[in-house]
């Protein structure tokens, strides 16, 4: 179990390095992002960032299609924009996501089955975003 997991984070690896090797984006690309059709919770994840301003700062939220205005979960790492204007975001996708009805009322929720979650990236003056399936 433990060697097929490996097996599989390394040829995501390798998927997102040969991405990145790709030639350099031109100033007329705009920001897009790209990511798997389905995400299990629990489970290490990868989306490819293209089309950032090279060397800023991005950041991923994650939140339910249905519920954009009062749920999300941001991910805890920032990752960094290659001088070629992509960055490879690799996660461990969150089981729950946080529900906000006031400041001081926040609580998690769990994901459920066949759920679609919206991926949003963003950094400075810059954002895109994807939606997935969250398989659980």
């Amino acid at each position: 179990m433990r060697a097929a997991r490996a097996k599989a984070f390394l040829g995501l690896f390798a998927c997102l390095t040969a991405a990145l090797a790709t030639p350099a984006a031109s100033a007329d690309v705009k920001p897009h992002v790209q990511g798997p059709v389905s995400v299990i919770t629990g489970r290490m994840v990868g989306f490819h960032a293209l089309g950032f301003h090279p060397g800023s700062i991005i950041n991923v939220v994650l939140s339910p299609a249905d519920k954009p205005s009062c749920c999300a979960i941001r991910i805890a790492s920032t990752f960094v924009v290659s001088p070629a204007g992509d960055a490879a975001l690799v996660f461990r996708m969150p089981r729950s996501y946080l529900r906000c009805l006031s400041v001081a009322d926040c609580h998690k929720v769990r994901w459920t089955r066949r759920e679609r979650a919206v991926v949003t990236v963003f950094g400075y003056l810059q954002q895109a975003t994807t939606t997935t399936l969250v398989e659980r």
